[in-house]
């Protein structure tokens, strides 16, 4: 940046006759007492004025008295997703609904952001997640602006999205020779936990899907030569209105090296976040990243609270990857079910002490009586 600045002598007590100034950037200028200097590299300057009559001379400076910036530079926007590059890399998509995460890598220190994903949604946060809900290929688009200017990049056909293909599983087909009323067993090879554990399998499991029991255990811990993420809650069963606190661990077990790790929490309509570690990155999504050292663990906390009953599934996502090795990233999806159960109206006891109990005063009426007719007679 260029800076031109004019400078104009105001001193008094006497009449100069000659002024020398010092702009503090190796120049000077002489005899003129207003004096116009061009500043061409940024800096911090001081400037120097020395004026001199026959009465003799006297300097002033000024300390840091100009200050130049360095030219804003337009922004190159440049983004990418470990999700969709590893995709892209394998030749497969994504299934939906897919939560994909989006990273700016763009250069030149812009000050805003605009994402379109393709499917009519946008975001201005510098690191977005968005789901995708409807199968489609979508191009993406980032536009990152500062002082200087703005730039785009788009990417074709970036994020490939399919319909999942549903497991082979008809349990609900009516067996042969069954009439109404009976009951009829169906093997349907679901395995039924408290929650996920992955270790090394790049494949989403669901809750109800067919699973190997390598990726979900009774113990829901799996150690494998990798890492492990398990994503789980203080209680599943609560009432309306109580608060969840739910925890996703995280374990490098590489020895080296170090593991970055990125975490999306996606709480479910019908429940909302009352505290967090996690970041707010979109509509209704919550992430954070960190690094694991070989060897270490971590656990993520995040508090939400049920609004309404109802059986409910909060997702989390986790993509991670070791050193520097992006594209070689992996990620996984957790699922955790939540089943809310609606308050109970609570109920009018009555104190059994402020009411008598029905038939007890002729009991005992009845017993006096009897007492007195048993002692007359023994008088006789």
């Amino acid at each position: 940046m260029v800076l031109v600045v004019k400078f104009a002598d105001t001193s008094t007590g006497g009449v100069p006759t000659s002024w020398y100034w010092d702009f503090g950037d190796g120049t000077n200028s002489e005899d003129a007492q207003t004096a116009v200097h061009t500043f061409t590299k940024p800096g911090t300057y001081t400037v120097t004025l020395t004026v001199t009559n026959d009465g003799g001379s006297d300097t002033v400076s000024k300390a840091n008295y100009i200050m130049v910036s360095a030219a804003s530079e337009v922004p190159i926007a440049s983004f990418y997703s470990p999700q969709a590059e590893k995709e892209v890399a394998r030749g497969e998509s994504l299934d939906v609904p897919a939560t994909v995460s989006f990273i700016d890598s763009s250069t030149g220190s812009p000050t805003s952001w605009f994402w379109d994903f393709g499917d009519g949604e946008t975001s201005t946060v510098k690191n977005p997640t968005h789901k995708y809900v409807e199968a489609g290929s979508y191009t993406v688009t980032l536009t990152v602006t500062n002082d200087a200017g703005s730039n785009k990049a788009s990417k074709d056909a970036y994020v490939l999205a399919v319909a999942k293909e549903q497991p082979e599983n008809n349990p609900t087909d009516p067996p042969e020779n069954k009439e109404t009323g009976q009951t009829v067993n169906t093997e349907t090879n679901i395995v039924n936990n408290y929650y996920n554990t992955h270790t090394d399998s790049p494949e989403d499991k669901g809750s109800g899907q067919n699973a190997d029991m390598s990726t979900l255990s009774e113990e829901n811990r799996k150690e494998s030569t990798s890492a492990s993420f398990s994503l789980h809650g203080e209680k599943t069963d609560v009432v309306c209105g109580e608060d969840i606190l739910l925890k996703l661990s995280a374990v490098n077990f590489i020895t080296k090296p170090p593991m970055h790790v990125q975490v999306i929490i996606i709480p479910p309509s019908g429940m909302s976040v009352s505290s967090s570690e996690f970041v707010q990155s979109g509509a209704g999504q919550y992430t954070t990243t960190y690094d694991l050292d070989p060897g270490q663990g971590k656990d993520i906390e995040i508090r939400i609270e049920s609004n309404q009953p109802g059986n409910f599934n909060v997702e989390g996502k986790v993509i991670y990857y070791f050193g520097e090795d992006i594209k070689g990233a992996e990620d996984y999806k957790l699922d955790l079910p939540i089943k809310v159960e609606p308050k109970s109206d609570p109920q009018l006891i009555s104190n059994p002490a402020s009411y008598p109990i029905p038939g007890l005063g002729v009991a005992n009426l009845v017993f006096i009586l009897m007492t007195v007719f048993i002692l007359k007679r023994k008088q006789k």
